[in-house]
């Protein structure tokens, strides 16, 4: 199991996406729209970031925004065995909000489907055969999506000054992801990253000062090695609260990208 993209939604994606390539020097890939949902996509090296923004208040991620700030809403993860898995996370309690779905390319084809994690946060599950270079939301028959050179933006030193070439790679992968639950919710997420998506637990440890305090339990896929640390807060005056009060319930803190040229 490894990270396919993290999916955020957000106020105005194709801001989003500027920013990205602006200040991070990711490329800007592809856009789709829907009835309701503006997507876009945007890459460096293996680390692909989709940006959604609403088009209508019948939009998905207006109804997250109605209850969060702009965040992550899903992380969407490579497995090996599909039907496997969500066989596993079913039995061991996952809410399935899209069943298993297939497509096949004459290059190769997947198979995906989506379960509730802690939260609003979800996770894509996504099972692939060939060279497919596509994300299953963009062959879903209401999309009409273009992969070509005009859907990437003009590079200029002063609209785009980290974009040096369209190959540009500044980043090798994604480090690890955060995620911060409430107090008293921590052996509750633990055991479901266990039972549901096969992680175990590595490193734990408690940080106390005057001015925070946190308790943490680090999960490691033991196939990929995928690190996904889970926070809860262990004061009042803790960063972890303060997260949990901005963002209105438990979700993704931060995500660590690795370099070699940082």
């Amino acid at each position: 199991m490894r990270i396919d993209h993290i999916h955020f939604y957000v106020e105005d994606a194709s801001a989003s996406r500027d920013w990205f390539v602006k200040h991070m020097g990711f490329q800007a890939l592809a856009s789709s729209v829907s009835r309701h949902t503006l997507t876009t996509v945007v890459k460096s090296n293996v680390v692909y970031i989709v940006l959604s923004s609403p088009l209508t208040s019948a939009s998905p991620v207006a109804q997250f925004l109605r209850l969060h700030p702009p965040g992550v809403a899903d992380i969407a993860f490579v497995v090996s065995d599909l039907e496997g898995l969500m066989e596993k996370a079913v039995a061991n309690g996952a809410k399935v909000l899209e069943p298993v779905q297939q497509q096949s390319l004459a290059q190769g084809g997947w198979k995906w489907a989506k379960i509730g994690a802690w939260g609003s946060l979800s996770h894509t599950l996504t099972e692939r055969t060939g060279n497919i270079p596509l994300l299953p939301m963009f062959l879903a028959s209401e999309f009409t999506t273009k992969f070509s050179p005009s859907t990437q933006p003009k590079a200029t030193s002063e609209r785009f000054p980290l974009q040096l070439t369209r190959n540009s790679e500044l980043f090798a992968g994604i480090d690890h992801v955060v995620l911060n639950v409430a107090a008293g919710d921590l052996e509750l997420a633990l055991d479901w990253y266990e039972n549901v998506l096969g992680f175990q637990r590595q490193q734990r440890f408690t940080i106390q000062t005057d001015n925070s305090g946190l308790r943490s339990q680090v999960m490691v896929h033991p196939k990929s090695g995928l690190q996904l640390p889970i926070n809860e807060p262990a004061s009042a005056n803790s960063q972890i609260q303060e997260f949990l009060d901005v963002n209105q319930g438990p979700g993704i803190q931060h995500i660590a990208l690795q370099t070699p040229q940082i």
